[in-house]
């Protein structure tokens, strides 16, 4: 299913957060959204998630506009998996996972199929065993993946993920990202390790100060040029001699000012 923004503008206390954000993702693609802490990537998210009304502009899921939809369906709709996730209520994973069921079940019972889709969705994320264990006493790569599992027993089209490996030591990294794209759903994620945005992602989004600095195919994005102008470092992009992806080479930071004027 096809989520776009459209002129999309936050502002809280006369301060702007977004600006006239135009986002496009495609239905089935992964979609990586980039940019320094405080450019707006989780306010943006937060949008198309429908947790926060724009000030301005719209986002369309399907055609269809995400302020008009009932809470109910959005729900079953789009999942997003935050960055953090707290609760001081005693949950075990599993009482955590079938949060996800919430938005299928009727007034006065669940679903027949509650079950299975919630064993298929904490397989997907590897929490299967982790089933008994409580919320409290996970790690913080652990709470990610049942997060996961939470958002795939919502059965959404759109999955929208913040920082989904913030928690995760590399393998784990690797393997979450390479779960979440053969899932084929449409998804948006917030990623602050490049290598791992070129390597997994179709296309990327750039925000700098809440605006779009750059759009498009990973290789037209991740340039030279724009990691000077928005990370304010100074590297190249390579074809990687194995797969043809684009790889970075870092050769050191710059000032601000350097990088946006040198």
């Amino acid at each position: 299913m096809r989520i776009e923004t459209q002129s999309l503008a936050w502002r809280v206390a006369r301060r702007t957060i977004i600006e006239d954000v135009d986002l496009v993702a495609e239905p089935g693609t992964v979609t990586g959204l980039l940019g320094v802490n405080g450019s707006g990537k989780t306010t943006l998210l937060h949008l198309m998630a429908g947790l926060r009304k724009p000030s301005a502009g719209s986002v369309l899921v399907g055609g269809q506009r995400l302020a008009a939809m009932p809470a109910t369906e959005r729900a079953r709709t789009i999942a997003m998996v935050e960055q953090e996730s707290s609760t001081n209520l005693d949950l075990s994973v599993r009482d955590v996972v079938e949060l996800g069921r919430i938005p299928h079940r009727g007034r006065w019972s669940g679903s027949p199929d509650d079950p299975s889709i919630i064993e298929e969705a904490m397989g997907i994320a590897q929490v299967t065993h982790l089933s008994a264990r409580r919320w409290q006493t996970l790690s913080g790569g652990e709470k990610q993946r049942t997060q996961l599992a939470r958002a795939l027993a919502q059965q959404p089209r759109v999955l929208l993920l913040d920082e989904p490996t913030n928690h995760l030591d590399l393998g784990h990294q690797l393997d979450f990202l390479t779960r979440v794209r053969n899932l084929g759903l449409t998804t948006v994620a917030a990623l602050h390790d490049l290598e791992l945005a070129a390597g997994f992602c179709d296309r990327l989004v750039v925000l700098d100060a809440g605006r779009v600095v750059a759009a498009g195919a990973v290789a037209e994005v991740l340039t030279g040029d724009l990691l000077r102008w928005v990370y304010a470092v100074r590297a190249s992009v390579e074809a990687h001699p194995r797969n043809g992806r684009p790889h970075l080479v870092w050769d050191g930071p710059l000032e601000r000012e350097e990088a946006r004027h040198g």
